[in-house]
Order: structure tokens, then C-alpha cells, then sequence
């Protein structure tokens, strides 16, 4: 058996050989295909990473901010499987741009290393405060306030003090020193939610954990938190520990926001919908080409068959068998979508990675392995199966 392996290898090696102009039609054919499939698979995971990160950008990371909830028990969601992960921030003051009224106005709060993760509170410029006496602000704040400070400057701002239940009669005025400018996240986490009370806000700036409250305050704790089940499942839990623990909204309900990514969601703007768009029509355009070169390598094995019908009249004269003539053409087979498929996936990495460059800034290339592994699997058993098609 191992001398008939051997055979039917150095058979299949030499024919290769041989027949070297013969095949490079057919490897071409072989690399069209992968490259087709691979680039198509590459681009809608591309599509589905670009549209991800950027609802991350505008929104956060987190799939839920609980409003209100500093008398609950948080680590439960831990323990009962809720969530994977969760962060708080503590609302230490309301921002009154003008010194007098609440509209237009916005949180400052004390993040935890979590919450600034999933907030997405990283600095644009700067960075973010480390003493007492530092801010970081979202870029549109300053809008807000009208000034011209930046990066370095001072500010005094008058802040309403939030006692636990609303605020403190009195407002007051506290200088910082601005050491970091943060995403603009506050105006579209706020288009969903312009009922919320004042102090349930979305905080716009993060302030240093050493930050004391002014006297006589309470801080307002909000959680960020990351699904640990499924979107659905873990709503309803959520949903259930929130009326368990009292954390409910003047409307009644849960006092909770749903900021989970949904591909298809209520939220999507004009820019996502511009990224499936685009992606659909390229993976059309290589769905229909990719189907085209699978049809070109079965006519060119049919084809390389023909033409090597004496070949095999004088095997079959020598006493191989049929299977023995399958595993010869096999071989040869497996020896060409070994050269093939490696070079049809580096070309459409390659390529994926050069339509996304060109598409610009919102589309975000993603290497997924899964799919390389895949579509090489999946490549040699089409090769196989198109090669046995006329081989019978």
C-alpha cells in the first residue's frame, strides 16, 4: 500500500510536470475563485467591524447605562450572569452653561477604569485628569459654554449639586483646570433619551477620581455595563433587577438605556447605511464572479481530461484500476489547491485591505481568521469536487 502511494504521488508530480503551461489556466481559475470567495467573506466582515466601531464611537462600548442606581447591589449582575462587565461613574455636579438655567447643560462625573473603557472616554487631546482641581471635556461642552478655553486653560463653572434625589437649592461655582478634550458622546446618546430628568444625564465630563463632592452632596451613580447573554436574555434580567431595586423613571419603567449595537437598528444614520449599501453591491459584483471562475475550473478540468484520454487508456492497459486513476488525477489535484489557495487568499487580503483604505475613515479593516481558515478548507473541497465531476 505504501508502494502504491508512493507511485501514484511521483505519477501525479510528474504529470504536473509536464503539463506546466497546461495548468497555469487552471490555476488561475483556482486562485479567481478564492480570491473571489475570500474577498467577499473579508469585505462583510469588514462591513460588519466598520459599522460596530463606529456606533462604538459615537455611543460607547457598553450595552446598557443604568441611571440612578447607587443604593443598588451592582455585583449581582455579576453573579446572576447579567453582565460580563460593569463600570460606574458618579455624577458630582450639573453644568449650568449660563450660570442660571438647565437647559443646554451637562454632568460631570468621577469614571472607574471600566466606565471610561466603555464610555469611551479615552483623550482626543491631553489627557484625562489624574488630581482634584483637572476636567476633561467633550469638545461640544465647550460649544456649550461658549468659550474659547482649551487644553491647559482654567474655567470656572456653576453646577447645580446633586443630593439624591434632585439638587441642592443652591448652585456653586467651582474653577478647573481643562486637561483633556474627550469624544463628543453626550449629543447622541441624548437624542434617544430628551425626557431624562437633569441629573440622569449622560456625563460630558470626567473629572479625577480624587474629585471631592461639595458638601452636604450625593453623588448620582450611573452603571455601564456589557451584556453577558444574548441581547434579549439580558434585557429582561436587567430589566427585572432594575424593578427589583427600585430603579425606575418618572414614566414608570426600567430607568435604564439600550445602547446595544444592532446592525439593523432604530439608530443607524446615514453613513451606516451608506457602509451596507456598498458592501452588498461588492459582494454581488463577487458572488457573480467567483461564480464564474468555479464554472472555468470544472471546463478546465474537463478539458485536461480530454486531452489526456490516451494517458489513461495506457494506465487502464497496464492494470491500474479505476480507483487507482481517481487518486493519480486526486493527487494532482490536492498538490494544485495547495499552490493555489494560499495565493487567492493573500491577494484578496490584499485587496479588502485596499478597498477599505480607499473607502476611507469609516470603513475599518478586519483580518478574521476564522474566515481564512474557512474559505481554505472550503476551497479544497470545491477544487476536489469540481475536479471529480468530469473525472467520472
Amino acid at each position: 500500500m505504501m508502494h502504491l502511494s508512493f507511485s501514484v504521488n511521483s505519477i501525479a508530480i510528474a504529470n504536473l510536470r509536464s503539463r506546466r503551461r497546461q495548468y497555469r489556466l487552471l490555476i488561475s481559475g483556482i486562485v479567481l475563485a478564492i480570491y473571489f470567495v475570500a474577498t467577499t467573506l473579508l469585505f462583510a466582515a469588514t462591513m460588519f467591524t466598520s459599522l460596530k466601531e463606529q456606533h462604538y464611537q459615537l455611543v460607547g462600548k457598553q450595552d446598557a447605562i443604568i441611571f440612578n442606581c447607587q443604593d443598588a447591589p451592582l455585583e449581582e449582575l455579576l453573579e446572576s450572569g447579567v453582565l460580563s462587565e460593569y463600570g460606574t461613574a458618579e455624577i458630582m455636579g450639573y453644568v449650568l452653561p449660563d450660570g442660571q438655567n438647565k437647559a443646554n447643560g451637562f454632568s460631570i462625573a468621577r469614571f472607574d477604569e471600566t466606565a471610561l473603557t466603555l464610555a469611551g472616554k479615552e483623550a482626543l487631546e491631553g489627557r484625562l485628569p489624574n488630581k482634584a482641581g483637572e476636567i476633561a471635556l467633550e469638545r461640544s461642552t465647550l460649544a456649550r459654554l461658549r468659550t474659547n478655553a482649551g487644553v491647559g486653560d482654567t474655567i470656572t463653572l456653576t453646577l447645580l449639586i446633586p443630593d439624591g434625589t434632585g439638587f441642592m437649592d443652591s448652585p456653586v461655582q467651582k474653577t478647573f483646570t481643562i486637561v483633556g478634550i474627550v469624544p463628543d458622546k453626550l449629543g447622541y446618546l441624548n437624542q434617544w433619551d430628551l425626557g431624562t430628568p437633569a441629573y440622569h444625564d449622560f456625563p460630558a465630563g470626567v473629572l479625577s477620581v480624587d474629585e471631592p463632592i461639595a458638601a452636604g452632596g450625593k453623588e448620582i451613580v450611573n452603571c455601564y455595563g456589557r451584556y453577558a447573554q444574548g441581547a434579549h436574555t439580558s434585557f429582561e434580567l436587567l430589566k427585572s433587577f432594575c424593578e427589583k431595586n427600585g430603579i425606575i423613571n418618572d414614566y414608570g419603567w426600567a430607568d435604564v438605556e439600550i445602547t446595544h449595537y444592532q446592525l439593523f437598528g432604530s439608530n443607524n444614520n446615514t453613513t451606516d447605511y451608506n457602509i451596507i449599501f456598498t458592501s452588498v453591491f461588492f459582494m454581488i459584483i463577487t458572488l457573480i464572479l467567483m461564480c464564474t471562475a468555479c464554472l472555468g475550473i470544472v471546463n478546465s478540468f474537463t478539458a485536461s481530461l480530454e486531452s489526456r484520454k490516451r494517458q489513461i487508456g495506457l494506465l487502464r492497459a497496464v492494470g491500474a484500476t479505476k480507483k487507482q486513476i481517481r487518486q493519480i488525477f486526486g493527487s494532482e489535484t490536492l498538490l494544485l489547491a495547495a499552490f493555489s489557495i494560499p495565493l487567492g487568499l493573500l491577494l484578496a487580503c490584499l485587496t479588502a485591505w485596499g478597498i477599505t483604505g480607499i473607502l476611507g475613515p469609516d470603513y475599518i479593516f478586519h483580518l478574521n481568521a476564522l474566515i481564512i481558515a474557512l474559505v481554505a478548507a472550503a476551497g479544497v473541497l470545491c477544487v476536489l469536487l469540481a475536479a471529480s465531476i468530469p473525472l467520472r
